[in-house]
């Protein structure tokens, strides 16, 4: 139990003499006219009176979505939400403003957090035909390329009773060159002050880097507010309820860097130094040493995940006894317990009845042997289909049944029975007691799946697993007979062994509507002449470009061996998709080492499940659109499509590898590519699974050609937000599935990133 928290070191805040803004509020003025807020589009979305002169108050009685002025108490309490995690936040609330003078950024507003808690759903909901399907974190939380400040507003309550208003401003804090520097935050604070009339008004940061920076400040232009050194509060409870999971201390660049290696599991507490500004995917609980605050992106994705999240004083020593042990972690309202005294079989329990489950793969066919054409595969039955060649294999072939031979390239399937053959043939030693036996790589697989401490600790199954694919990449035997095969039909679908070929995975727990496994498997690209040359020596005879050599046995170890890469199995191994059931098929394709341009399409907005339009992420060469270096954004553009024809194009944000007022993509290649989309959303075939066909989405993999030839080389399904599979409650769990049942589609993407990463996408080599 916690005690009111007590000061011991009052706030500081620090006032240097300042013009204050010349404020007019006659009826008459234009705080923004209609062109300044670029809304003619927006008009019917937000039901905006078009003759309405002072729009921040459209915005408040007509929309609630935003305010762009705040003078009163009433208006910063329309849009903001009673304050937490910290003893002098009596209120807290959201902004957004333009970092630059580019006059088709939108203005400084205060979004109502009510209505959207997220910086990123605010945009892609309020605005989708700007900013639909687009990463909005990527344009505020690093200096390059930085389109926006955003961040929190605040009034705060003083030891004596005062009142002062503040704001902080999101970045980067991993590395601590993207902070905000004095020069910025006087931009931003001159541009928010305008707009944001309640005073005092000032600079408070919130972040531990940001407040350390500021404080060195000197003659600051602008009021600084920084809060208490030692603030007696040692526990608050941001989602309560239990659960079982095993400890795992770490430091926030810690946790970037196990999430960047996907070694984070659902089956882990986390137990951080500080509150960091995103979580990706799901864990057992999280525990911070500094408060959260109920609009920080921590507290809102675990309530919405439903998983209990808790400030803690000091976590790492009070955890420190329980490091890598399985416990029992319970967050009450007013004090927390936990219990090492549990047993592998009590959490297994608890986590059957309290996780999803979706449909059982389709067993694979391991009977089949033939290397079909996708263009000759039997359509009809999808069972059939995707038991002989897996999600992806069937996906292309559906589309490719009706789509114009010219958006086509070449492609087969190899069918599971390989996989399976591999795995039954290919032999290791491993110790059983005093003894050394030898078992398949199979009946190995088998062993694993049995282990309890395999079972209940993510580390170790994390060892195992990488293990497990070394062995099979590294000290395995491929079936020369299947090699001579493949180099025979690869020669015979494509005119040549020196031609560049994609080898790519096509499992059959992937590419489906309810279980779409995207980005959990890899693929490769080969070469059959690096094969038929007898060595291991670069370059490769295909693409001169790529110095090691891309042979047949190395592609099929790799796909094969990526079934077990650590993120497939704890996705798999979350939604209770039985682990003995997964096989790997692959599809055969043409790469293109020299593509002009690659990207995804959407058939509607993958984030906010509107209906802005087609959405199209593209970049030039083979450059990532889906994970991006840092700095580097792809083209996003917005197509509205009526009767199968592009009728307008939004050019929503340019590529930053282009210069200024350059495009990927020209408007012709557009109304392609948007009428070729059309085709596609009114006749692919698909398994609906109990839903309409208006809950579901199509992604699409397209490239262009340094030819022009625009190709379509994937698709798959993806169900529209409000119909994602229901993620049970925890007991006792204070959250919004409590109110409707449905997880967030941003949620689902559990082990990638929490948006983006809907679609695999990939370069050739």
């Amino acid at each position: 139990s916690t005690n009111p928290p007590t000061l011991t070191d009052t706030p500081t805040f620090t006032q240097t003499p300042t013009p204050t803004p010349t404020v007019t509020n006659t009826p008459t003025e234009v705080v923004y006219n209609k062109s300044d807020l670029n809304l003619d589009r927006h008009v019917n979305t937000f039901d905006l009176f078009i003759l309405a002169l002072d729009w921040h108050r459209v915005a408040e009685k007509e929309i609630g979505n935003f305010l762009l002025k705040i003078e009163t108490e009433e208006d910063l309490e329309s849009i903001t939400v009673e304050g937490s995690g910290r003893f002098d936040v009596v209120r807290e609330g959201k902004y957004w403003a333009p970092a630059t003078d580019d006059p088709d950024l939108l203005p400084n507003m205060f979004q109502n957090v009510n209505l959207y808690p997220f910086h990123p759903e605010f945009f892609t909901s309020v605005f989708p035909e700007r900013f639909a399907g687009q990463d909005t974190l990527a344009l505020i939380l690093r200096d390059s390329p930085r389109d926006y400040f955003a961040g929190a507003i605040f009034e705060f309550r003083t030891v004596d009773g005062g009142t002062v208003y503040g704001f902080d401003s999101v970045a980067d804090y991993l590395d601590t060159s993207e902070l905000l520097t004095q020069e910025e935050v006087a931009q931003l604070y001159d541009i928010l002050s305008q707009n944001f009339q309640l005073r005092p008004f000032a600079y408070a940061p919130v972040h531990p880097l940001a407040v350390e920076v500021a404080s060195n400040w000197e003659d600051a232009s602008f009021p600084v507010y920084l809060p208490g050194a030692t603030i007696e509060k040692t526990y608050e409870a941001l989602t309560v309820g239990t659960n079982y999971g095993r400890v795992r201390l770490l430091t926030v660049p810690e946790l970037a860097e196990a999430n960047a290696n996907g070694t984070i599991s659902w089956q882990d507490i986390l137990v951080l130094d500080v509150t960091p500004f995103d979580i990706e995917g799901v864990q057992a609980a999280v525990i911070t040493g500094s408060p959260q605050g109920e609009l920080s992106h921590v507290a809102l994705r675990t309530a919405r995940r439903g998983t209990p999240n808790a400030f803690i004083a000091n976590p790492h020593e009070v955890f420190a006894p329980y490091e890598n042990q399985l416990i029992r972690l319970t967050l009450d309202e007013n004090e927390y317990s936990i219990d090492p005294n549990v047993t592998l079989q009590q959490a297994q329990a608890w986590w059957d009845e309290n996780r999803p489950s979706v449909p059982n793969p389709l067993p694979p066919n391991l009977e089949y042997t033939e290397f079909d054409n996708v263009l000759d595969m039997n359509i009809s039955d999808s069972s059939d289909l995707v038991g002989k060649f897996g999600g992806k294999v069937a996906g292309l072939a559906r589309m490719y049944s009706f789509l114009p031979a010219e958006n086509q390239i070449p492609a087969f399937g190899i069918p599971f029975h390989y996989y399976h053959e591999f795995m039954t043939a290919n032999t290791l030693t491993i110790r059983e007691g005093e003894d050394f036996v030898t078992v398949t790589f199979q009946e190995y697989l088998e062993s694993l799946l049995e282990d309890p401490v395999f079972q209940g600790d993510p580390e170790y199954r994390a060892s195992r697993l990488e293990g497990f694919r070394n062995i099979i990449e590294n000290r395995s035997v491929v079936d020369p007979n299947l090699v001579t095969a493949l180099i025979s039909r690869i020669e015979q679908v494509y005119g040549s062994t020196s031609t560049m070929v994609r080898f790519r995975s096509s499992s059959n727990s992937e590419d489906a509507l309810i279980f779409n496994g995207a980005g959990l498997y890899d693929s490769t690209s080969v070469c059959p002449e690096d094969t038929l040359d007898g060595d291991e020596l670069g370059p490769s005879h295909c693409f001169s470009g790529q110095d090691d050599e891309r042979t047949i046995e190395r592609a099929l170890r790799k796909v094969w061996a990526s079934l077990w890469n650590f993120r497939a199995f704890e996705e798999r191994e979350y939604y209770q998709i039985p682990q003995d059931e997964a096989a790997m098929a692959i599809l055969v394709s043409l790469a293109f080492p020299d593509e002009a341009s690659n990207g995804v399409a959407f058939t509607g907005d993958p984030i906010a499940g509107s209906d802005a339009g087609y959405v199209i992420n593209v970049q030039i060469g083979d450059f990532s659109t889906v994970q991006p270096d840092p700095g580097i954004l792809p083209e996003l553009d917005i197509l509205k499509v009526e009767n199968g024809q592009v009728t307008e194009i939004n050019r929503s944000r340019q590529s930053t590898l282009l210069p200024e007022g350059e495009f990927v993509l020209s408007d012709e290649q557009l109304h392609r590519l948007g009428a070729t989309m059309a085709i596609v959303d009114a006749s692919m075939p698909i398994d609906l699974e109990g839903h309409t066909r208006d809950e579901v989405l199509f992604d699409m993999e397209f490239k262009f050609t340094q030819s022009g030839d625009m190709i379509f080389k994937q698709i798959r399904p993806f169900l529209r937000s409000n119909f994602q599979p229901v993620i049970p409650k925890l007991n006792n769990i204070r959250s919004d599935i409590d109110q409707n049942g449905l997880v967030d589609s941003r949620d689902l993407h559990l082990f990638l990133g929490d948006r983006g990463d809907v679609l695999e996408e990939e370069t050739d080599f």
